[in-house]
């Protein structure tokens, strides 16, 4: 009997000797000792070192597994780096290699690994130059915040024998295989944008940095950001995208023109925040990615205690440089009617980055903080509706103890929060968001309208607005709010949501084989998400492809086990039982339990 085959999600690196074949007809022996060479000094001991497991070798080639992405390509640098020093006195005829590394589903089979998870890895490395480094952007998404590690786009790439395009990252092996900057003046890219430009002025304000040698500041720094980027994001004129897009980039040493080119935006909003007991030093300029050109940059040497008029200030100088005919008054409109207090802020800020995670222990930390700050200021409309929000997952996620609780917990959350700020679009997005885990899709839907027009670039309450609309079988209007929220924050890892329900919208107006495609993408953008691997095997099995629905079911269930389908298809608020049934039945099919 043959051995059991097995699944799993893997690190996947491919290599090859570059010009193997061309190596060993000139010199045969000679190249087989100095590969050989390499092996036992460089890479060898480097995977070994990485915690990796060599799979298979072939005369030029090796497949190797990691525990993790940056566990693969701490690796690949490394190896990367070792090879020109190890062959400083060759010549010629000197090895090089080239890698591709991918996150993916693998299928085990004795010592070997089969799938699309390999796959894509030898692709991608079959596109490499020489010296080079491909990852996929299953593998890249791993690697968001690591400032150890230096990435460029390369857009989408066809690849052979892969059905879906695959976003490529290149990472740099050296500083030197960066491209020099273009003249001041000049075209900035010598490539094209990877997303079209906006209609109207387009900016992102990336993380401030934090200059105080404190890292426990960073959440301070954090808090500049995020509220620049929220004050912004109120401006109809402008197109703002999302905090949690511009934070994948902390940490990150980054060039304004490759941020401008992978997220479609002219501006880019950079800074710096210094705090020296009750003083606070912050720095900031805007850039014109575009055109290579510095638009404006100050320093603002303040109290602490002005430092909300610091980003004021800031957010007023962004919109009078960038968008001339917003008038003073609208300016006026959208700054802080009140000064929070500094510590409640920044016990909101701290709860933020961890309630946006989605996580069950960042939950709980989230939840602890916001509690704390709300007994300090017991109606503090925005640590309500983030708490409103948090609670709300935990129905869905089934972190607490009885799902309709957690619901009714956030509604109440959420109307006290608009009862005590009714210009606070958090307070009615996670109203809405409520509002949907109690199938009420009307009331959810004008919620998120209305959180919309306070904020105009929130792309929460857009996204969820096309969630209720898919299940309101509104499918023209989901696509469109679902694909602006995505163009708005295209690096968040929470928007698997928009993607996934991009994908689910096909499902439900039967279009299978496009369902397919759009679910492939969505668990290559989030490969640890168990909605899309449910949505995708629910799409083979509706296609008849009966076989392939089972295999991807035994994925899902991995990452879910115990669902079944009154669980799955009963928390979801259908407006129309045509398509809860159809959805169910799908899941049948599958396999799934009753």
């Amino acid at each position: 009997m043959g051995e059991k085959v097995q699944r799993r999600l893997a690190a996947v690196v491919a290599a090859d000797i570059v010009g193997y074949s061309r190596l060993m007809a000139e010199d045969e022996e000679g190249t087989l000792a100095r590969v050989q060479s390499l092996r036992d000094q460089v890479t060898e001991p480097t995977i070994v070192e990485h915690g990796g497991r060599i799979v298979k070798r072939t005369g030029d080639g090796t497949l190797v597994e990691f525990r993790s992405v940056v566990d693969a390509v701490r690796a690949a640098l490394s190896v990367q780096r070792q090879l020109p020093e190890k062959q400083a006195e060759t010549q010629e005829n000197r090895i090089e290699i080239r890698i591709g590394i991918n996150l993916g589903d693998i299928i085990i089979e004795g010592d070997d690994i089969f799938g699309d998870g390999v796959n894509i890895a030898a692709r991608l490395e079959q596109l490499c130059t020489p010296g080079e480094i491909l990852i996929s952007g299953a593998a890249y998404d791993q690697l968001a915040g690591r400032s150890e590690f230096s990435c460029r786009y390369l857009g989408e790439q066809k690849l052979k024998n892969i059905e879906r395009p695959i976003r490529a990252y290149r990472i740099p092996t050296a500083p030197d295989n960066e491209p020099t900057e273009s003249p001041a003046g000049s075209m900035a890219f010598e490539t094209p944008m990877v997303r079209e430009l906006p209609d109207k002025p387009s900016i992102v304000v990336l993380p401030f940095v934090n200059m105080s040698g404190d890292p426990d500041q960073t959440h301070f720094c954090d808090g500049i950001s995020e509220d620049i980027t929220t004050a912004l994001s109120r401006f109809s004129a402008l197109f703002v995208i999302s905090r949690n897009t511009a934070f994948t980039f902390r940490g990150q040493s980054v060039k304004v023109r490759e941020v401008s080119r992978e997220l479609g935006v002219q501006y880019v909003l950079e800074g710096s925040v210094r705090l020296a007991g009750n003083r606070v030093r912050v720095t900031a300029q805007l850039i014109d990615a575009i055109n290579d050109r510095h638009v404006w940059a100050e320093k603002f040497d303040r109290d602490l205690e002005d430092i909300f008029a610091v980003q004021d200030e800031i957010t007023a100088r962004i919109v009078g440089a960038v968008a001339p005919e917003v008038h003073d008054s609208e300016i006026k409109k959208v700054q802080r009617k009140s000064i929070p207090e500094l510590e409640i802020w920044e016990l909101i800020v701290r709860a933020s980055g961890h309630v946006t995670k989605h996580a069950e222990t960042d939950s709980r930390v989230g939840q602890s903080l916001l509690d704390t700050a709300l007994k300090q200021d017991p109606n503090n409309a925005q640590a309500l509706a983030l708490l409103a929000y948090s609670v709300g997952f935990d129905s869905i996620y089934g972190w607490h103890r009885s799902p309709v609780e957690s619901a009714k917990r956030s509604v109440d959350l959420s109307n006290r929060a608009i009862s005590l700020d009714d210009k606070n679009e958090t307070a009615f997005f996670a109203s809405g968001f409520a509002l949907s885990l109690m199938k009420q899709l009307d009331k959810s839907a004008s919620r998120h309208k209305i959180a919309i027009n306070l904020n105009p670039n929130y792309s929460p309450a857009i996204g969820f607005l096309g969630m209720n609309y898919v299940y309101a079988h509104k499918s023209v209007k989901a696509d469109e709010c679902l694909e602006r929220a995505i163009r708005l924050s295209p690096r968040d890892p929470t928007t698997i949501w928009f993607h996934a329900h991009v994908a689910f919208n096909a499902f439900l107006n039967r279009r299978f084989e496009d369902a397919v495609g759009l679910f492939k993408k969505a668990i290559d953008f989030r490969p640890d998400v168990p909605s899309p691997h449910r949505g995708l095997a629910a799409s083979y099995a509706m296609l008849g492809e009966l076989g392939e629905a089972r295999r991807v079911y035994e994925g899902f269930d991995r990452l879910a086990p115990g669902s079944t389908v009154s669980l799955i298809v009963g928390v979801l608020p259908f407006a129309e039982a045509a398509d809860a049934e159809l959805y169910a039945e799908a899941l049948r099919r599958t396999g799934v339990p009753e």
